[in-house]
Protein backbone atom coordinates (compact mmCIF):
# COMPACT_ATOMS: atom_id res chain seq x y z
CA UNK A 1 0.00 0.00 0.00
CA UNK A 2 2.76 2.44 1.00
CA UNK A 3 4.64 1.55 -2.18
CA UNK A 4 1.59 2.45 -4.33
CA UNK A 5 1.22 5.79 -2.52
CA UNK A 6 4.88 6.51 -3.17
CA UNK A 7 4.48 5.68 -6.87
CA UNK A 8 1.47 8.03 -7.16
CA UNK A 9 3.44 10.85 -5.51
CA UNK A 10 6.35 10.34 -7.90
CA UNK A 11 4.03 10.40 -10.92
CA UNK A 12 2.26 13.52 -9.61
CA UNK A 13 5.62 15.21 -9.05
CA UNK A 14 6.79 14.40 -12.60
CA UNK A 15 3.53 15.69 -14.14
CA UNK A 16 3.70 18.88 -12.07
CA UNK A 17 7.29 19.43 -13.15
CA UNK A 18 6.43 19.13 -16.87
CA UNK A 19 3.41 21.45 -16.53
CA UNK A 20 5.49 24.11 -14.77
CA UNK A 21 8.32 23.72 -17.31
CA UNK A 22 5.91 24.02 -20.27
CA UNK A 23 4.36 27.17 -18.85
CA UNK A 24 7.78 28.75 -18.28
CA UNK A 25 8.89 28.01 -21.84
CA UNK A 26 5.73 29.51 -23.36
CA UNK A 27 5.66 32.56 -21.08
CA UNK A 28 9.28 33.52 -21.69
CA UNK A 29 9.59 32.24 -25.24
CA UNK A 30 8.36 35.51 -26.74
CA UNK A 31 10.73 37.65 -24.69
CA UNK A 32 13.72 35.39 -25.40
CA UNK A 33 12.93 34.83 -29.08
CA UNK A 34 12.69 31.08 -28.52
CA UNK A 35 10.93 28.91 -31.07
CA UNK A 36 7.83 27.82 -29.17
CA UNK A 37 5.34 25.44 -30.83
CA UNK A 38 2.49 27.72 -31.91
CA UNK A 39 -0.72 27.62 -29.91
CA UNK A 40 -2.33 29.77 -32.59
CA UNK A 41 -2.18 28.40 -36.11
CA UNK A 42 0.28 30.43 -38.21
CA UNK A 43 -2.31 30.74 -40.97
CA UNK A 44 -4.78 32.54 -38.74
CA UNK A 45 -5.00 36.31 -38.57
CA UNK A 46 -4.86 38.05 -35.20
CA UNK A 47 -7.26 40.96 -35.22
CA UNK A 48 -6.46 43.47 -32.50
CA UNK A 49 -8.86 45.77 -30.65
CA UNK A 50 -11.97 44.82 -32.54
CA UNK A 51 -11.08 45.67 -36.13
CA UNK A 52 -14.05 45.05 -38.39
CA UNK A 53 -11.91 42.88 -40.73
CA UNK A 54 -13.13 39.70 -39.04
CA UNK A 55 -12.99 36.69 -41.31
CA UNK A 56 -13.20 32.91 -40.95
CA UNK A 57 -10.81 31.22 -38.48
CA UNK A 58 -9.88 34.58 -36.97
CA UNK A 59 -8.48 34.63 -33.43
CA UNK A 60 -9.57 37.81 -31.65
CA UNK A 61 -7.44 39.12 -28.79
CA UNK A 62 -8.57 41.97 -26.54
CA UNK A 63 -11.56 42.48 -28.79
CA UNK A 64 -13.90 45.38 -28.16
CA UNK A 65 -17.40 44.70 -29.54
CA UNK A 66 -18.48 47.14 -32.20
CA UNK A 67 -21.72 48.39 -30.68
CA UNK A 68 -22.11 51.23 -33.20
CA UNK A 69 -23.53 53.38 -30.39
CA UNK A 70 -22.72 56.47 -32.39
CA UNK A 71 -24.77 55.44 -35.41
CA UNK A 72 -27.72 57.66 -36.25
CA UNK A 73 -30.49 55.75 -37.94
CA UNK A 74 -32.84 57.58 -40.29
CA UNK A 75 -34.33 57.29 -43.77
CA UNK A 76 -31.64 59.32 -45.54
CA UNK A 77 -29.09 57.57 -47.73
CA UNK A 78 -25.72 56.96 -46.02
CA UNK A 79 -26.45 59.51 -43.24
CA UNK A 80 -24.75 57.42 -40.56
CA UNK A 81 -21.34 56.86 -38.99
CA UNK A 82 -19.11 53.93 -38.23
CA UNK A 83 -17.91 53.76 -34.62
CA UNK A 84 -14.18 53.74 -35.37
CA UNK A 85 -11.90 56.53 -34.13
CA UNK A 86 -8.82 57.37 -36.20
CA UNK A 87 -7.38 59.47 -33.35
CA UNK A 88 -7.22 56.30 -31.24
CA UNK A 89 -5.21 54.64 -34.01
CA UNK A 90 -2.64 57.45 -34.04
CA UNK A 91 -2.38 57.37 -30.26
CA UNK A 92 -1.90 53.60 -30.15
CA UNK A 93 0.88 53.80 -32.73
CA UNK A 94 3.11 55.61 -30.21
CA UNK A 95 2.47 53.21 -27.32
CA UNK A 96 4.78 50.42 -26.20
CA UNK A 97 3.69 46.85 -26.79
CA UNK A 98 2.16 45.53 -23.52
CA UNK A 99 1.61 41.82 -23.06
CA UNK A 100 -1.86 40.34 -22.80
CA UNK A 101 -2.59 36.87 -21.45
CA UNK A 102 -4.55 34.57 -23.74
CA UNK A 103 -5.88 31.09 -22.88
CA UNK A 104 -5.86 28.31 -25.48
CA UNK A 105 -8.48 25.58 -25.32
CA UNK A 106 -6.30 23.44 -27.54
CA UNK A 107 -3.37 23.09 -25.13
CA UNK A 108 -4.79 24.38 -21.85
CA UNK A 109 -1.88 26.82 -21.59
CA UNK A 110 -1.87 30.55 -20.92
CA UNK A 111 0.63 32.55 -22.99
CA UNK A 112 1.53 36.21 -23.37
CA UNK A 113 1.36 37.88 -26.77
CA UNK A 114 2.10 41.51 -27.71
CA UNK A 115 -0.94 43.77 -28.13
CA UNK A 116 -0.21 45.68 -31.33
CA UNK A 117 -1.55 49.11 -32.31
CA UNK A 118 -4.89 49.21 -34.12
CA UNK A 119 -4.16 49.30 -37.84
CA UNK A 120 -6.12 49.01 -41.07
CA UNK A 121 -4.29 46.37 -43.14
CA UNK A 122 -3.91 46.62 -46.91
CA UNK A 123 -4.44 42.88 -47.36
CA UNK A 124 -6.50 40.22 -45.67
CA UNK A 125 -5.06 36.78 -44.96
CA UNK A 126 -6.17 35.43 -48.35
CA UNK A 127 -4.28 38.18 -50.17
CA UNK A 128 -7.27 40.32 -51.10
CA UNK A 129 -6.55 44.04 -51.27
CA UNK A 130 -8.35 46.34 -48.87
CA UNK A 131 -8.94 50.10 -48.89
CA UNK A 132 -9.47 52.38 -45.93
CA UNK A 133 -12.21 54.91 -46.75
CA UNK A 134 -12.64 58.11 -44.78
CA UNK A 135 -15.80 60.23 -44.75
CA UNK A 136 -15.29 63.93 -45.45
CA UNK A 137 -17.35 67.08 -45.22
CA UNK A 138 -21.02 67.16 -46.00
CA UNK A 139 -21.69 67.22 -49.73
CA UNK A 140 -24.45 68.96 -51.65
CA UNK A 141 -26.77 69.44 -48.65
CA UNK A 142 -29.62 67.16 -49.78
CA UNK A 143 -30.64 69.48 -52.61
CA UNK A 144 -31.93 66.59 -54.76
CA UNK A 145 -34.75 64.15 -53.99
CA UNK A 146 -35.88 60.97 -55.71
CA UNK A 147 -38.81 58.58 -55.80
CA UNK A 148 -38.85 55.01 -57.02
CA UNK A 149 -41.39 53.08 -59.07
CA UNK A 150 -42.19 50.45 -56.42
CA UNK A 151 -45.66 50.21 -54.89
CA UNK A 152 -46.26 52.82 -52.20
CA UNK A 153 -43.07 54.72 -53.13
CA UNK A 154 -42.22 57.78 -51.07
CA UNK A 155 -39.85 60.69 -51.62
CA UNK A 156 -36.27 60.43 -50.36
CA UNK A 157 -33.67 63.19 -49.98
CA UNK A 158 -30.24 62.18 -51.33
CA UNK A 159 -27.64 63.13 -48.71
CA UNK A 160 -24.01 62.21 -49.01
CA UNK A 161 -20.49 62.99 -47.80
CA UNK A 162 -17.44 63.14 -50.04
CA UNK A 163 -15.61 59.93 -49.11
CA UNK A 164 -11.88 59.67 -49.76
CA UNK A 165 -9.56 56.69 -49.92
CA UNK A 166 -7.00 56.83 -47.10
CA UNK A 167 -7.41 60.64 -46.86
CA UNK A 168 -6.05 61.08 -50.41
CA UNK A 169 -7.56 64.35 -51.72
CA UNK A 170 -7.49 62.97 -55.29
CA UNK A 171 -9.18 59.65 -54.48
CA UNK A 172 -12.93 59.33 -54.01
CA UNK A 173 -15.42 56.60 -53.16
CA UNK A 174 -19.13 56.39 -53.96
CA UNK A 175 -21.80 54.57 -51.95
CA UNK A 176 -23.46 51.76 -53.90
CA UNK A 177 -25.68 50.29 -51.15
CA UNK A 178 -28.74 52.56 -50.83
CA UNK A 179 -29.87 53.22 -47.25
CA UNK A 180 -26.95 51.36 -45.64
CA UNK A 181 -24.62 52.90 -43.06
CA UNK A 182 -21.57 54.58 -44.59
CA UNK A 183 -18.46 56.53 -43.56
CA UNK A 184 -18.80 60.25 -42.87
CA UNK A 185 -17.15 63.13 -41.04
CA UNK A 186 -13.61 61.77 -40.66
CA UNK A 187 -14.75 58.28 -39.64
CA UNK A 188 -13.22 55.28 -41.41
CA UNK A 189 -14.52 52.05 -42.85
CA UNK A 190 -12.57 49.19 -44.46
CA UNK A 191 -13.61 47.61 -47.75
CA UNK A 192 -12.25 44.68 -49.74
CA UNK A 193 -11.60 45.03 -53.48
CA UNK A 194 -13.87 42.80 -55.57
CA UNK A 195 -11.78 41.54 -58.49
CA UNK A 196 -14.68 39.80 -60.24
CA UNK A 197 -16.48 42.62 -62.02
CA UNK A 198 -19.84 42.09 -63.69
CA UNK A 199 -21.03 43.94 -66.79
CA UNK A 200 -23.06 46.24 -64.52
CA UNK A 201 -20.02 46.87 -62.29
CA UNK A 202 -18.10 48.04 -65.35
CA UNK A 203 -20.94 50.37 -66.31
CA UNK A 204 -21.03 51.71 -62.75
CA UNK A 205 -17.28 52.36 -62.83
CA UNK A 206 -17.67 53.89 -66.29
CA UNK A 207 -20.11 56.40 -64.77
CA UNK A 208 -17.63 57.18 -61.98
CA UNK A 209 -14.87 57.80 -64.55
CA UNK A 210 -17.17 60.01 -66.61
CA UNK A 211 -17.92 62.16 -63.56
CA UNK A 212 -15.90 63.48 -60.65
CA UNK A 213 -12.92 63.80 -60.43
CA UNK A 214 -11.83 63.12 -64.05
CA UNK A 215 -14.77 64.31 -66.23
CA UNK A 216 -13.13 62.15 -68.89
CA UNK A 217 -15.63 62.92 -71.64
CA UNK A 218 -16.09 66.67 -71.01
CA UNK A 219 -19.71 66.54 -69.86
CA UNK A 220 -21.67 69.69 -70.68
CA UNK A 221 -22.32 71.86 -67.62
CA UNK A 222 -19.89 69.91 -65.42
CA UNK A 223 -17.40 72.77 -65.04
CA UNK A 224 -20.19 75.11 -63.92
CA UNK A 225 -20.56 73.11 -60.69
CA UNK A 226 -18.45 73.33 -57.53
CA UNK A 227 -16.53 70.31 -56.26
CA UNK A 228 -19.27 69.09 -53.92
CA UNK A 229 -21.90 69.32 -56.66
CA UNK A 230 -19.70 67.49 -59.18
CA UNK A 231 -19.37 64.62 -56.72
CA UNK A 232 -23.11 64.78 -56.00
CA UNK A 233 -24.03 64.69 -59.69
CA UNK A 234 -21.81 61.63 -60.19
CA UNK A 235 -23.45 59.91 -57.21
CA UNK A 236 -26.92 60.59 -58.66
CA UNK A 237 -25.88 59.08 -62.00
CA UNK A 238 -24.58 55.96 -60.25
CA UNK A 239 -27.69 55.64 -58.05
CA UNK A 240 -29.80 55.85 -61.22
CA UNK A 241 -28.18 52.63 -62.46
CA UNK A 242 -28.21 50.95 -59.03
CA UNK A 243 -31.99 51.48 -58.67
CA UNK A 244 -32.42 49.53 -61.91
CA UNK A 245 -30.32 46.65 -60.54
CA UNK A 246 -31.90 45.96 -57.17
CA UNK A 247 -30.88 42.30 -57.38
CA UNK A 248 -27.19 43.10 -57.84
CA UNK A 249 -26.57 45.69 -55.12
CA UNK A 250 -27.67 45.90 -51.50
CA UNK A 251 -30.77 48.10 -51.20
CA UNK A 252 -32.35 48.26 -47.76
CA UNK A 253 -35.61 49.89 -48.86
CA UNK A 254 -35.94 48.06 -52.17
CA UNK A 255 -36.25 51.32 -54.12
CA UNK A 256 -36.28 50.52 -57.84
CA UNK A 257 -36.54 52.22 -61.23
CA UNK A 258 -38.27 50.45 -64.09
CA UNK A 259 -36.02 51.36 -67.02
CA UNK A 260 -33.24 53.89 -67.47
CA UNK A 261 -35.33 56.86 -68.56
CA UNK A 262 -35.07 60.13 -66.64
CA UNK A 263 -38.09 62.17 -65.55
CA UNK A 264 -39.16 64.68 -62.92
CA UNK A 265 -41.05 62.10 -60.90
CA UNK A 266 -37.78 60.30 -60.21
CA UNK A 267 -35.23 63.10 -59.75
CA UNK A 268 -36.28 66.58 -58.70
CA UNK A 269 -35.10 69.47 -56.49
CA UNK A 270 -35.85 68.94 -52.81
CA UNK A 271 -37.00 72.56 -52.70
CA UNK A 272 -39.19 73.69 -55.59
CA UNK A 273 -37.62 75.98 -58.20
CA UNK A 274 -34.07 75.23 -56.95
CA UNK A 275 -32.15 76.12 -60.12
CA UNK A 276 -28.81 74.76 -58.89
CA UNK A 277 -30.35 71.43 -57.90
CA UNK A 278 -31.88 71.12 -61.37
CA UNK A 279 -28.47 71.91 -62.89
CA UNK A 280 -26.95 69.06 -60.84
CA UNK A 281 -29.62 66.66 -62.10
CA UNK A 282 -29.00 67.71 -65.72
CA UNK A 283 -25.25 67.08 -65.37
CA UNK A 284 -25.95 63.74 -63.68
CA UNK A 285 -28.02 62.72 -66.68
CA UNK A 286 -25.12 63.44 -69.04
CA UNK A 287 -22.58 61.69 -66.80
CA UNK A 288 -24.85 58.64 -66.79
CA UNK A 289 -25.11 58.58 -70.61
CA UNK A 290 -21.34 58.91 -71.11
CA UNK A 291 -20.53 56.28 -68.50
CA UNK A 292 -23.02 53.75 -69.86
CA UNK A 293 -21.56 54.21 -73.35
CA UNK A 294 -17.99 53.73 -72.05
CA UNK A 295 -17.87 50.91 -69.49
CA UNK A 296 -14.68 50.60 -67.47
CA UNK A 297 -11.93 48.22 -68.63
CA UNK A 298 -10.03 47.00 -65.57
CA UNK A 299 -7.18 45.62 -67.73
CA UNK A 300 -6.26 49.16 -68.81
CA UNK A 301 -7.21 51.62 -66.08
CA UNK A 302 -8.68 55.10 -66.42
CA UNK A 303 -6.18 56.88 -68.70
CA UNK A 304 -6.34 56.65 -72.50
CA UNK A 305 -2.94 55.91 -74.07
CA UNK A 306 -1.95 56.55 -77.70
CA UNK A 307 1.14 55.31 -79.53
CA UNK A 308 2.69 56.91 -82.60
CA UNK A 309 6.07 56.34 -84.24
CA UNK A 310 8.31 57.89 -86.87
CA UNK A 311 7.85 55.12 -89.42
CA UNK A 312 4.54 53.46 -90.27
CA UNK A 313 2.73 53.94 -86.94
CA UNK A 314 2.53 50.17 -86.64
CA UNK A 315 5.74 49.54 -84.68
CA UNK A 316 7.90 48.68 -87.70
CA UNK A 317 11.61 49.44 -87.15
CA UNK A 318 13.56 51.01 -90.02
CA UNK A 319 16.95 49.61 -91.18
CA UNK A 320 19.26 52.63 -91.21
CA UNK A 321 23.00 52.14 -91.69
CA UNK A 322 24.03 49.17 -89.54
CA UNK A 323 21.07 49.53 -87.15
CA UNK A 324 17.34 49.10 -87.02
CA UNK A 325 15.72 52.14 -85.41
CA UNK A 326 12.32 53.36 -84.26
CA UNK A 327 11.18 56.38 -82.27
CA UNK A 328 7.93 55.91 -80.34
CA UNK A 329 5.83 58.65 -78.78
CA UNK A 330 3.57 57.72 -75.87
CA UNK A 331 0.70 60.05 -75.00
CA UNK A 332 -1.71 59.92 -72.05
CA UNK A 333 -4.75 62.08 -71.31
CA UNK A 334 -3.86 61.91 -67.58
CA UNK A 335 -0.46 63.01 -66.18
CA UNK A 336 2.00 60.34 -64.94
CA UNK A 337 5.53 60.30 -63.49
CA UNK A 338 6.84 56.82 -64.40
CA UNK A 339 6.60 54.90 -67.67
CA UNK A 340 7.67 51.23 -67.62
CA UNK A 341 8.26 49.11 -70.75
CA UNK A 342 8.15 45.32 -70.42
CA UNK A 343 8.55 42.90 -73.35
CA UNK A 344 6.93 39.49 -73.76
CA UNK A 345 9.96 37.86 -75.42
CA UNK A 346 12.90 37.18 -73.00
CA UNK A 347 15.29 37.76 -75.92
CA UNK A 348 14.76 41.51 -75.49
CA UNK A 349 16.11 41.34 -71.93
CA UNK A 350 19.05 39.25 -73.16
CA UNK A 351 19.88 41.77 -75.88
CA UNK A 352 19.40 44.76 -73.54
CA UNK A 353 21.91 43.51 -70.96
CA UNK A 354 25.52 42.46 -71.28
CA UNK A 355 26.92 43.78 -74.57
CA UNK A 356 23.54 45.43 -75.29
CA UNK A 357 22.47 44.47 -78.79
CA UNK A 358 19.36 46.62 -78.27
CA UNK A 359 19.43 50.07 -76.72
CA UNK A 360 16.79 52.50 -75.46
CA UNK A 361 17.05 56.29 -75.30
CA UNK A 362 14.91 58.97 -73.72
CA UNK A 363 14.26 61.26 -76.66
CA UNK A 364 13.85 61.40 -80.42
CA UNK A 365 17.35 60.06 -81.22
CA UNK A 366 20.47 58.47 -79.75
CA UNK A 367 21.53 61.76 -78.20
CA UNK A 368 18.98 61.30 -75.43
CA UNK A 369 19.66 59.78 -72.03
CA UNK A 370 20.44 56.05 -72.24
CA UNK A 371 17.78 53.94 -70.48
CA UNK A 372 19.10 50.74 -68.91
CA UNK A 373 17.27 47.46 -68.47
CA UNK A 374 17.09 46.92 -64.72
CA UNK A 375 14.88 46.13 -61.73
CA UNK A 376 13.16 49.31 -60.61
CA UNK A 377 11.19 50.09 -57.48
CA UNK A 378 7.93 51.91 -58.20
CA UNK A 379 5.25 52.52 -55.58
CA UNK A 380 6.95 50.10 -53.22
CA UNK A 381 7.05 47.21 -55.73
CA UNK A 382 9.80 45.78 -57.91
CA UNK A 383 9.42 45.89 -61.70
CA UNK A 384 11.88 44.71 -64.34
CA UNK A 385 12.24 46.50 -67.64
CA UNK A 386 12.93 49.97 -69.04
CA UNK A 387 11.77 52.96 -66.97
CA UNK A 388 11.53 56.69 -67.64
CA UNK A 389 11.12 58.66 -64.43
CA UNK A 390 10.42 62.41 -64.50
CA UNK A 391 8.10 64.99 -63.07
CA UNK A 392 4.40 64.66 -63.85
CA UNK A 393 3.76 64.82 -67.60
CA UNK A 394 1.48 63.51 -70.36
CA UNK A 395 3.93 62.35 -73.04
CA UNK A 396 7.29 60.63 -73.62
CA UNK A 397 9.42 59.88 -76.65
CA UNK A 398 11.60 56.75 -76.68
CA UNK A 399 14.09 55.73 -79.36
CA UNK A 400 14.90 52.03 -79.82
CA UNK A 401 18.13 51.04 -81.60
CA UNK A 402 18.79 47.40 -82.54
CA UNK A 403 22.01 45.86 -83.91
CA UNK A 404 21.48 44.93 -87.58
CA UNK A 405 23.25 41.57 -87.28
CA UNK A 406 20.98 40.47 -84.45
CA UNK A 407 17.89 41.74 -86.26
CA UNK A 408 18.70 39.79 -89.43
CA UNK A 409 19.64 36.64 -87.52
CA UNK A 410 16.17 36.55 -85.95
CA UNK A 411 14.37 36.88 -89.30
CA UNK A 412 16.63 34.73 -91.46
CA UNK A 413 14.01 31.96 -91.61
CA UNK A 414 10.97 34.21 -91.38
CA UNK A 415 9.65 37.26 -93.15
CA UNK A 416 9.03 39.16 -89.92
CA UNK A 417 9.84 39.24 -86.22
CA UNK A 418 7.27 40.76 -83.88
CA UNK A 419 7.30 41.21 -80.11
CA UNK A 420 4.53 42.55 -77.89
CA UNK A 421 5.33 45.01 -75.13
CA UNK A 422 3.35 46.47 -72.27
CA UNK A 423 3.71 50.03 -71.06
CA UNK A 424 2.60 50.80 -67.51
CA UNK A 425 2.07 54.37 -66.35
CA UNK A 426 2.40 55.23 -62.65
CA UNK A 427 2.26 58.30 -60.45
CA UNK A 428 1.08 61.77 -61.41
CA UNK A 429 -2.72 61.61 -61.50
CA UNK A 430 -2.82 57.97 -62.59
CA UNK A 431 -5.79 56.19 -61.04
CA UNK A 432 -7.86 53.03 -61.32
CA UNK A 433 -11.43 52.07 -60.46
CA UNK A 434 -12.48 49.45 -57.91
CA UNK A 435 -15.78 47.91 -56.94
CA UNK A 436 -15.55 46.96 -53.25
CA UNK A 437 -17.45 45.13 -50.53
CA UNK A 438 -17.42 46.22 -46.90
CA UNK A 439 -15.65 43.81 -44.57
CA UNK A 440 -18.73 44.24 -42.38
CA UNK A 441 -21.70 43.04 -44.50
CA UNK A 442 -24.14 45.23 -42.56
CA UNK A 443 -22.33 48.38 -43.76
CA UNK A 444 -22.05 50.26 -47.05
CA UNK A 445 -20.27 48.92 -50.15
CA UNK A 446 -18.42 51.37 -52.41
CA UNK A 447 -17.02 52.10 -55.84
CA UNK A 448 -13.62 53.79 -55.52
CA UNK A 449 -11.48 55.86 -57.87
CA UNK A 450 -7.99 55.76 -56.39
CA UNK A 451 -4.25 55.63 -57.09
CA UNK A 452 -3.18 52.94 -59.53
CA UNK A 453 -1.50 52.37 -62.87
CA UNK A 454 -2.72 52.34 -66.44
CA UNK A 455 -1.59 49.61 -68.82
CA UNK A 456 -1.39 49.75 -72.63
CA UNK A 457 -0.02 47.20 -75.10
CA UNK A 458 1.69 47.62 -78.44
CA UNK A 459 4.25 45.89 -80.69
CA UNK A 460 7.61 46.45 -82.33
CA UNK A 461 8.62 44.45 -85.39
CA UNK A 462 11.04 44.33 -88.30
CA UNK A 463 10.96 42.63 -91.70
CA UNK A 464 13.27 41.73 -94.55
CA UNK A 465 13.24 45.18 -96.07
CA UNK A 466 15.87 46.50 -98.48
CA UNK A 467 18.93 47.94 -96.74
CA UNK A 468 18.72 51.74 -96.41
CA UNK A 469 21.98 53.61 -96.84
CA UNK A 470 22.36 56.99 -95.19
CA UNK A 471 22.80 59.66 -97.92
CA UNK A 472 23.06 63.40 -98.07
CA UNK A 473 20.83 65.15 -100.58
CA UNK A 474 21.40 68.62 -102.01
CA UNK A 475 18.40 70.60 -103.19
CA UNK A 476 18.71 73.63 -105.45
CA UNK A 477 15.97 76.16 -105.15
CA UNK A 478 14.93 78.15 -108.22
CA UNK A 479 13.20 81.48 -107.91
CA UNK A 480 11.11 82.82 -110.79
CA UNK A 481 10.37 86.51 -110.99
CA UNK A 482 7.32 87.65 -112.87
CA UNK A 483 7.13 91.02 -114.55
Amino acid sequence: MQQKKLEKRIIAFILSFFMIFSNLINVFGYEWDLEVPPIINSNDDIIINGSDNIIDDTVIINSTPNTDNNLKKNDNVNNNTINTNTETTEKNNTNTKPLKESFSNETGLTVKVPILPTVQPKTLKNGDQTLTLVGGDKGADASVSFKGDESGATNHALIDYITRENNDPNAVAYCISPFYVGAKENVTTTVKVDSNLTATDRQLLGIAVAGYPHNKYNVAGYNDLNEEDKYYATLIAMEHLIFQKTGEYKNKKGVKFNGDHWNTTRWFPTKSNDANAQKIINVAKEIYAKGMANPYDETKGIATINFTDNNKNDGTMKPIGDKYKLTITLTSDIPYSHALLQFDDPKIKEWATGDTKIQFYDGADEKGTRLNWDTHQIDGQQYEGIVIEKTSRKTDTITIVLDEKVAKEVIKDNEEYKVNYTTKFFGGSMQVGYKTRNTNPSLQDYVAITTGNTTARNIIKWTKEPHIETTTETTTATTTTRT
